[in-house]
Order: structure tokens, then sequence, then C-alpha cells
């Protein structure tokens, strides 16, 4: 991922004290000689993808605010004497309040707001967005009209408009990008209890828990019981203070396994109504 805005605060060396870099100024379309750094940056970090595709690189990640149609012309000019990169512009459009809410509760902890009072950080950013709307353009038939390739997500993914997708590597982008899931999440990684083995200090084998293993899988199980209590209680308190995309306690939590019996037995305290529990080959050590 090659990021403008990164290039733009290593360029201004994190210095946002004269409004310059960082606040909503610097963004006005009407700021003739912000847009031309800005411009400038754009190029620079098109440069340092381009080289890395030609370095073996596969997909690079253009990470700006191109939504002016003379910003994207300007960068497809530049590519147009590269005929080994294929372009695959991605939109992001965002209608829904709770949504917009929450992107904006999380854009008040980058770089940009270090140190700033979160109520003069989000009145920024607010006017920041207001800048960046005065020259939005949105995909249409005038890009089209450059056979380009692009995609629209609106409101994270509920529609996906896809155009002129061509070849292997745009579709698995579209297929990622329609399978993109912004929901919080928790990943927990957990070895099986003491087994018998264990005891005697045999590695691999297929034996079952110890006393203390079987205790262990009791505790994990109550554990995880405990932490998805307050992530629920979290996650309806942001939905209330208007944060949150959604109150609703994840339906389902996935529990998988080897297909050992040491790992089978670690979850048995894990209820099956609440939880989906899969025992999957792959997950085997290797060589037990």
């Amino acid at each position: 991922v090659f990021n403008v805005g990164n290039r733009r605060r290593i360029a201004s060396k994190g210095d946002n004290r004269n409004g310059t870099s960082h606040s909503h100024a610097f963004f006005d379309p009407q700021n003739r000689a912000a847009k031309t750094i800005r411009d400038e940056l754009a190029l620079e970090s098109l440069e340092e993808l381009i080289h890395w595709l030609k370095q073996g690189g596969r997909v690079g990640i253009h990470d700006a605010t191109n939504s002016s149609r003379e910003r994207r012309k300007m960068l497809l000019n530049r590519l147009a004497s590269e005929p080994n990169c294929r372009v695959l512009f991605i939109e992001s459009i965002c209608t829904d309040p709770v949504v917009l809410a929450h992107n904006i509760s999380m854009k008040l902890s980058s770089p940009d707001y270090k140190g700033i009072d979160v109520a003069q950080a989000r009145d920024d950013f607010r006017k920041r967005l207001d800048n960046y709307e005065k020259s939005y353009q949105t995909l249409g038939e005038e890009d089209e009209e450059d056979g380009i390739q692009y995609c629209k997500l609106i409101n994270v993914g509920k529609k996906v408009i896809a155009y002129n997708i061509q070849g292997y590597l745009a579709g698995q982008c579209i297929f990622y990008l329609m399978n993109f899931n912004l929901s919080p999440r928790s990943i927990w990684l957990t070895r099986h209890g003491e087994s018998l083995d264990n005891i005697v200090g045999k590695i691999g084998g297929d034996a079952p828990l110890s006393a203390k293993g079987k205790r262990y899988g009791a505790c994990l199980s109550r554990f995880i019981k405990y932490r998805r209590q307050e992530n629920e209680k979290t996650r309806r308190a942001e939905y209330e203070a208007g944060t949150a995309m959604s109150p609703q306690r994840e339906r389902t939590v996935a529990v998988w396994t080897s297909m050992l019996t040491r790992t089978k037995e670690t979850v048995e305290e894990f209820d099956p109504k609440e939880y989906d529990i899969k025992h999957i080959r792959f997950l085997n050590e290797i060589y037990a």
C-alpha cells in the first residue's frame, strides 16, 4: 500500500502547528499552492508504486483521495507509458450516518491529529470532508470513456457496482471487496489443555487430556463466554453513542480445532448451540 497521506506527513516532518500540512485548509480545492503539493505527492507515491511493481510486485494500492477526474486523468496519463500496469479504481461511497460517525471517530486517531483536542480534531476533519466534497466527482461515464476498470462500494459493501472488470487479478480484487467486512471482531489463539503425553514429555501422538487439561478446557470456555459478554456491552454502548455500526451480538462464534483428541477434548465445555465448532484436519500437528 502506497499511502499519500504518510508521504505528506513525512514531507512536512509532522509539523501541523501552522495549519498548512494537516489542517483542513491544506485540502481546500481553492488553495492552489496546496493543490500543487498534493498532486506532486500523489505522483511521487505513484512512481514508488510503479518501481515496486517492476521489482516483482503484483498488486499495488495507490491510497489517495483521487476523487476528481483531473486527478484520475493525471495518474492515467503517467501510467499510459507503463503497458504492463492495469488500473482498477475503487470508490467508497458512504451515506449511512452511523457508518460515517464510526469512520470519523477512527480517523481522529490518525497521526494527523496526534496531540490535538478531540473536539478540535473532529471539527477540523469535518471541514476537510467539506473540502473533499467541493471537488468530488464520482466515477461515471466520463471515466468510462477512458476504458478504465472501476468498482464502487456503497455503505461498506451493501451495494457493489463493478464496471469493465477484466482479468483474473481484477476479478479477485472485486471478490475480496465484496466479502470485505469492517465489523470489529476478536480472534483468540490457544494451545490445547495438558495431555497425558505432555506429562511424560512425549511429543506427538494422540493422547487424551489429563485432569489438569480438562480443567483448562472448562476455564477456557468460561473465559470466552465472559469476553463475549464484555464485547457485547462495549458494542451496545458504542451504538448508543452513535459510533458503532451495529448493536447486535455476533450470531455465531467459530471454534476451530484439529482432529486430534487433545484439541477436541479442550473444547468439550463449549455449548454447540452457542458456538460453531469445527474439527479440521489441516490444523493437525505436522508429523504428530
